[in-house]
């Protein structure tokens, strides 16, 4: 089977020394590089829809949170400016069962939506040992696409993305819903007036470090930045709650560095951070007045469903939208590769260094995550598939 166009060199990102920006460091969501886009609108006020391809249908999220939202279902109203119009799976069976529900047309081939949408979704947790073969035809063909969390299995696979989209500026987008939830907004802007940044302790709601550990993960990569050197996670086991990470910063503008904690916790639908400072104001033997500011992330129970929607799911839509519109991704390569590095390096402390901190830069590119437990499904694709 095809892949799309012949393959590249794309060890190449390894050699532009990606990662020296500002962007990294302060967490700036900087503008990317990449402006490609399918979409083009009549002019400003025209109502065109985004035609978005619907790569893999089977998991949650496109089934019953992002799909409903962008092809209305069960009485919903219409929200976004895009529509689902192809779909592709391997299983005919859930593709069938999608194409029905969200009337889309089904595609033979994963790479046969290309020239026939503006964007593409891949949304399926179960192929993430295979992303990068599943979106490289896209991304060689600069279709925008957004690539569910937590975006790769290794470094190498990661950097293979990147280096890809880089190429053929094709804009790509990694996210947690909780990037974009209001308390993080609050946090960001508050972050100026703690003055020199000195830790934070947070945490998450997760079932499996995997899927929704990695949320936590991206939350507090929202609120804090990056410019990570080292990070820890100590549990009994991946699968289940409870757990504790450690991030270890470089310090910014010639500060102390800094560390971040990050409990991943059973809290249904939950996030909170604390972020403390030196502040501005200084007392009388020399120090300065420690500062703080914290929020919370709490999921909706009253009204759940169109209160959800807004709070939680249609933020994080409403920028996937804008990155298919416009070209401009929500933020830089460099950060959807260093919150690889965070997660990645969870893995690495957890199951290779006992829990102990491990450097971002020395987790071997080729090391994997583990393939043996659910939710992981490494055969989920035949062996040649992609070849």
């Amino acid at each position: 089977m095809r892949t799309g166009t012949p393959n590249k060199n794309r060890r190449s990102f390894f050699k532009t020394g990606a990662f020296t920006g500002s962007a990294v460091a302060l967490g700036i969501t900087a503008p990317a590089e990449a402006s490609k886009t399918q979409f083009k609108r009549k002019n400003p006020s025209s109502a065109e829809l985004i035609n978005v391809g619907i790569l893999t249908t089977q998991g949650g999220h496109i089934n019953s949170i992002w799909g409903p939202l962008i092809n209305p279902t069960d009485g919903k109203t219409r929200l976004t400016g895009m529509v689902m119009t192809h779909a592709w799976d391997i299983d005919p069976e859930s593709l069938d069962n999608f194409a029905k529900k969200f009337h889309t047309e089904k595609v033979k081939h994963y790479y046969d939506m290309i020239d026939k949408v503006d964007a593409v979704i891949m949304a399926d947790f179960s192929s993430l040992f295979s992303n990068h073969d599943l979106v490289r035809p896209y991304l060689e063909a600069g279709v925008p696409i957004f690539i569910n969390r937590p975006f790769a299995s290794s470094l190498k696979n990661a950097a293979d993305m990147i280096d890809t989209a880089r190429q053929h500026g094709t804009p790509i987008m990694c996210s947690s819903s909780l990037e974009y939830v209001q308390a993080v907004d609050s946090i960001r802007h508050a972050l100026p007036e703690l003055g020199e940044l000195t830790g934070y302790v947070a945490d998450n709601a997760m079932s499996d470090y995997a899927t929704h550990g990695v949320h936590g993960i991206y939350f507090v990569y929202a609120c804090v930045g990056g410019g990570i050197k080292s990070v820890s996670y100590q549990a009994t086991d991946w699968t289940r709650p409870n757990g504790v990470m450690t991030f270890h910063y470089k310090g910014r503008d010639g500060g102390d560095d800094f560390w971040g904690a990050l409990q991943q916790a059973y809290r249904s639908g939950s996030a909170w951070i604390k972020v403390c400072g030196k502040g501005s104001t200084s007392r009388a033997d020399g120090y300065k007045n420690d500062v703080s500011v914290e929020r919370q992330m709490d999921w909706p129970r009253e009204g759940r469903g169109d209160v959800t929607d807004s709070a939680i799911w249609l933020p994080m839509i409403h920028a996937m939208q804008r990155m298919f519109e416009t070209g401009a991704m929500p933020e830089p390569y460099e950060n959807i590769y260093e919150k690889t590095q965070m997660f990645m390096g969870g893995f690495y402390s957890l199951l290779e260094k006992q829990g102990a901190p491990v450097k971002l830069d020395i987790i071997p590119s080729e090391w994997e995550c583990p393939r043996d437990r659910k939710p992981m499904e490494p055969n989920h694709y035949p062996k040649g598939f992609f070849s």
